[in-house]
């Protein structure tokens, strides 16, 4: 399950609970026809049993007679009694031969009506059945024996079981197992790919799904080799983009260093006349310049090829000196920039690149505050799960950003149309670098509009336990 998501939206729980539903409705609803459409048959099962062993005891009991008497079989009854509860009377031709105990009334009409018919017959009383059963076989005509047969929970249990409950909770119980490994088995990939996605996304150009996902042989397989392909794609695309980066940078710097050498040798020959349009040119030159070392260090970092040697940063130092450099270049053009909270904040880091990151947001703000407004830093230390961070929060009061825009301004040459112009904006790389150079040291950048208008940017960034005694040691 991903970071953040309900528990009822999972892919996993929808599929293992719809096929378990799905499969204990099933097979609850046909246990229950089952159950009811068997239970004349049970019932047919359960006289034919009980009409049987009757029989047969009939049948012995017939034989001890002969052998030994009425009182031989009487030591069968009384066994019989003990073992099952069950009273069982011997007649022949309707008068009683057999029995430790004296029948009913109902029994001896029981006993003349299955001799005359000459088939069993049962008939229910209170709290029993009296089955009579004739007894069959060439020297057994004209006798018939009656049992009492309680209706007690084990003989229940032993003939005719209610098993309903208990087939229900097989059901569900099997079919919660088949389920589950159904779900797992199709949802299981997903995740992969889920995750594959997420790292791909924060910028690891290495993820790929593996042979875990691609060597399926289903559609799940299929979209995990496509995946793969795109993934490569996509790494062959930026890493050519950085290269190009990297190679117009280094290509551009020849001529532009001729460029300002011709500029010299233009200022020494040119009349006062030229002097304006020479001016021009080495503005522009220096914007070119300015540029592409923007361009340089952008490819280096996209590139990975920043080493960050950390080192104890006193992050208060570093953003007054860069609010008074900034407060300094804005000035004349009627902006300023102001120092708000601020709290002792020490971290390990490259200085280079925490210093080019504030500074990037800082002149972004005073690009576009509005004129005799200032723009204001806060620095703070603030406590959360994943530990201490410090926060550098920059306000400007300038147009604002579109919401939907918010993520893109983060992303190298982007401009908001009519509010990043060339102008005002710059090239539209140093809010990339900022976030590149903040991501590197595993922290986050984000940009919101100001509830009374203007752009907030603040940077988090993690604060190692050990960077404040880093620090002491190293003033030592």
């Amino acid at each position: 399950m991903s970071r953040g998501r309900p528990l009822t939206r999972s892919l996993f729980v929808k599929i293992f609970l719809s096929f378990w539903l799905a499969m204990t409705l099933i097979g609850t609803a046909f246990t229950v026809i089952h159950v009811s459409s068997d239970r004349s048959w049970i019932h047919e099962r359960k006289v034919t049993f009980i009409s049987q062993a009757l029989h047969a005891q009939g049948v012995r009991s017939v034989e001890r007679i002969r052998q030994d008497g009425p009182r031989g079989a009487d030591a069968l009854h009384l066994e019989l009694k003990r073992r099952l509860d069950v009273r069982v009377f011997l007649f022949r031709r309707g008068d009683a031969k057999a029995g430790p105990w004296t029948p009913s009334a109902a029994v001896k009409r029981l006993a003349r009506r299955a001799t005359h018919d000459g088939k069993m017959i049962r008939k229910p009383v209170s709290g029993m059945d009296l089955y009579a059963v004739p007894l069959e076989g060439g020297n057994l005509r004209g006798w018939v024996i009656v049992g009492e047969v309680p209706h007690s929970k084990s003989l229940r249990r032993y003939l005719d079981p209610e098993t309903l409950p208990l087939r229900i909770l097989v059901v569900f119980l099997i079919s919660g197992l088949i389920c589950y490994v159904l779900a797992r088995y199709i949802s299981s990939p997903i995740r992969v790919l889920q995750s594959a996605a997420q790292k791909l996304a924060e910028g690891d150009l290495e993820a790929r799904v593996g042979p875990t996902v691609s060597g399926r042989r289903d559609e799940t397989g299929e979209l995990g080799h496509d995946f793969d392909r795109m993934a490569d794609r996509i790494q062959t695309l930026l890493d050519t983009q950085r290269r190009l980066l990297r190679d117009i940078s280094h290509e551009l710097r020849s001529p532009l260093a001729r460029l300002n050498v011709s500029l010299g040798l233009a200022r020494k020959q040119a009349g006062a006349e030229a002097i304006g349009s020479l001016d021009r040119i080495e503005r522009e030159a220096e914007r070119l310049n300015e540029l592409i070392g923007e361009l340089t260090t952008l490819a280096r970092l996209e590139a990975g090829s920043q080493r960050i040697v950390p080192e104890p940063i006193d992050l208060r130092v570093l953003v007054e000196q860069v609010v008074q450099d900034a407060n300094f270049e804005g000035q004349p053009r009627g902006r300023r920039v102001e120092l708000g909270q601020t709290q002792s904040v020490v971290l390990q880091g490259s200085p280079e690149l925490i210093r080019r990151a504030v500074e990037n947001v800082v002149r972004n703000g005073v690009y576009y505050t509005a004129k005799d407004t200032a723009v204001r830093v806060d620095l703070m230390r603030a406590e959360g799960t994943d530990g201490s961070r410090a926060r550098i929060r920059v306000r400007d009061h300038g147009p604002g950003v579109p919401e939907a825009d918010l993520d893109a301004i983060l992303r190298p040459f982007f401009r908001v149309a009519d509010a990043r112009d060339r102008e005002r904006g710059g090239s539209g790389i140093g809010l990339a670098i900022s976030h590149r150079a903040v991501s590197l040291h595993h922290g986050t950048l984000r940009a919101t509009n100001a509830s009374g208008g203007g752009l907030v940017v603040e940077i988090d960034l993690p604060i190692a336990p050990d960077a404040d005694d880093a620090a002491k040691r190293r003033r030592r």
